[in-house]
C-alpha cells in the first residue's frame, strides 16, 4: 500500500503542475481551516478525502507481467487528480466569490491582471520579487499569454508602481510582527 500511495502521489504531482506545487498529507492529520469573510463571518473548509477504485489479477503481477498494474496505477492517480484538482477550483472559485476577490477581465488578461493585483494581497521573497502565479485554463492559455506580453507602457507602469506599494505593505507587515515573549 505504501509503494502504491506513493507512486499515485509521483503520477499525480508528474501529470498536474499546480498539483504539484500543493502539499498533501493525510485527510485525518489536516484539521478544518477557517476563511475570514467579509463582515466578520468565517467559512469553514474541512479535509477533501478522495477515493479511487481499481483492480488487477495477482497472476500476471507474480509471473512478471506489470502491464494491467502499471495501467490500474495510472487510473487511480487519473481518478484522485480529477477528484482534488475539480475539489480545488471550486473551493477557489466559493472563496474568491465570497470574499469579494472576483474581477471580471472583460476579455481583457492585462487589465484583469491589475484589477486582481490591487484587490489582493502578494507575498515577496527574500530579495523583495514577487510571487505571483496565474492559472488559466489550456483553453485560453494562449490568448492570456499574448495580451499579457502586449502590455502597453502605461500597464507596465501601473504594473511596477503595484508591486512597489504591495512590496512596501508587506515589508512594512513584517517589521511589525513581534516574536512571543516566554510565558505568553
Amino acid at each position: 500500500m505504501r509503494w502504491l500511495s506513493g507512486t499515485v502521489e509521483m503520477l499525480m504531482r508528474a501529470r498536474d503542475p499546480v498539483y504539484a506545487q500543493m502539499g498533501s498529507e493525510p485527510v485525518e492529520s489536516v484539521p478544518d481551516t477557517a476563511v475570514e469573510l467579509p463582515g466578520g463571518q468565517d467559512m469553514i473548509v474541512a479535509p477533501l478525502p478522495t477515493t479511487a477504485a481499481g483492480s488487477i489479477e495477482i497472476e500476471p503481477v507474480i509471473t512478471g507481467d506489470f502491464d494491467d498494474l502499471h495501467a490500474e496505477v495510472s487510473s487511480i492517480a487519473d481518478q484522485r487528480l480529477e477528484q482534488t484538482m475539480g475539489a480545488f477550483f471550486a473551493l477557489l472559485t466559493d472563496i474568491t466569490q465570497r470574499t469579494g476577490n472576483v474581477v471580471d477581465a472583460n476579455g481583457d488578461a492585462a487589465e484583469g491582471l491589475l484589477a486582481l493585483m490591487e484587490k489582493t494581497d502578494i507575498d515577496f521573497d527574500e530579495d523583495g520579487n514577487p510571487a505571483l502565479q496565474l492559472i488559466v485554463s489550456p483553453a485560453d492559455a494562449a490568448r492570456v499569454r499574448a495580451q499579457l506580453a502586449a502590455f502597453t507602457p502605461d500597464q507596465q507602469r501601473r504594473f511596477a508602481d503595484i508591486i512597489s506599494r504591495k512590496r512596501e505593505a508587506y515589508r512594512a507587515s513584517r517589521r511589525r510582527r513581534r516574536l512571543p515573549r516566554h510565558g505568553h
